[in-house]
């Protein structure tokens, strides 16, 4: 009897341990299933490694990823946004990125090479081919017109065949001029732009994308019902810029410039070039010549220098504004209270 009992009791014991060692296998199961779905959610939800080229993309960019995610600022100005040579920091962006907005190779034409080379599999958007907006030719008042491009995730091989400039820096060679973003309803055009290409590699939050740019495109049409009231009075006012960037405000305002000091921004005119630009002063009332941060102030000094001509600033890539969703509407409002500074003095 005492033997049965001892066999009986080896079975229970099997039994009750056997039992408490399954289950808790299954629970290991259950609970490293667990951790692995969460991983994956995780990874699902990382946000997108998002590089912005200048400063007023990287603003439009930002209004579109709202609290979804922040863009990374490639080129942090005063550095020329038309000839740079990328820092280690730099490189390393673009080689993380998702997703690279830029204005294309007329502007920040070192990145041309650059996305081949550093960021071969990122989407790359070049702001210039959205489909709509109103481009402008060097040397030409009159709109550009182009053919809408649709759908094009990889533009860089299209680029390249465009960008073989061989040494020239004269902008006038280069064809559409690039300074896109300077006017309002063409940003409203870029914001869609980068909502369709955002929501198309981060289908989720598509609709946030789309919610987010039609928030700042109704924001940018006030502004630029604003900004048309205040610049109306001064639609005859004779002006002087450093370069041509600033036509696609111009023209969306009813303004005109009379004259360029230069062709390139970093680029001293020549002396001759200057005495043109002092005997024109003389012979006919200019209200302003525009500087812009960094770049020309000696030039415009010696066109001014004896003349009553007021001097004022325009900032393209806006060089002191933060980097923000804030930074493209101050922007636009800094160009119209320094235009109307300017030539409400005379």
């Amino acid at each position: 009897m005492a033997k049965g009992l001892i066999k009986h009791s080896i079975v229970i014991s099997k039994s009750f341990w056997g039992s408490k060692f399954f289950g808790l296998c299954r629970l290991c199961g259950l609970g490293l299933l667990i951790i692995w779905a969460n991983s994956a959610a995780m990874a699902s939800q990382n946000p997108l490694s998002v590089v912005a080229s200048i400063k007023p993309i990287h603003s439009l960019v930002s209004a579109v990823m709202g609290d979804i995610g922040t863009p990374q600022l490639l080129l942090k100005t005063p550095s020329s946004a038309h000839h740079f040579t990328l820092k280690p920091s730099q490189a390393r962006s673009l080689q993380a990125a998702d997703i690279v907005f830029w204005v294309g190779p007329t502007m920040e034409q070192p990145l041309t090479k650059a996305l081949a080379t550093l960021a071969p599999h990122a989407q790359t958007t070049p702001l210039i081919d959205a489909s709509g907006l109103v481009l402008f030719e060097f040397n030409n008042p009159l709109p550009a017109h182009k053919k809408p491009n649709h759908d094009k995730h990889n533009d860089r091989d299209e680029h390249a065949k465009h960008t073989n400039h061989g040494d020239q820096d004269d902008h006038a060679s280069h064809g559409i001029n690039p300074h896109i973003w300077l006017d309002p309803q063409n940003a409203q055009l870029m914001l869609r732009e980068i909502s369709s290409r955002l929501g198309k590699a981060d289908p989720e939050n598509a609709e946030i994308y789309a919610a987010n740019a039609d928030q700042m495109s109704v924001r940018l049409a006030g502004l630029q019902a604003d900004i048309a009231r205040q610049l109306a009075p001064y639609s005859a006012s004779r002006f002087l810029l450093l370069h041509d960037a600033h036509i696609y405000f111009e023209r969306r305002f009813g303004l005109s410039n009379h004259g360029v000091i230069t062709s390139e921004p970093d680029i001293m005119p020549t002396a001759s070039r200057i005495k043109a630009l002092r005997s024109e002063l003389d012979e006919h009332q200019t209200d302003c010549i525009f500087a812009e941060p960094f770049l020309g102030q000696k030039a415009v000094d010696l066109i001014a220098e004896g003349s009553k001509v007021r001097i004022g600033t325009l900032d393209p890539v806006a060089s002191n504004l933060p980097a923000s969703d804030e930074l493209y509407p101050t922007l636009l409002k800094s160009y119209a209270d320094a235009m109307e500074s300017c030539f409400r003095a005379n």
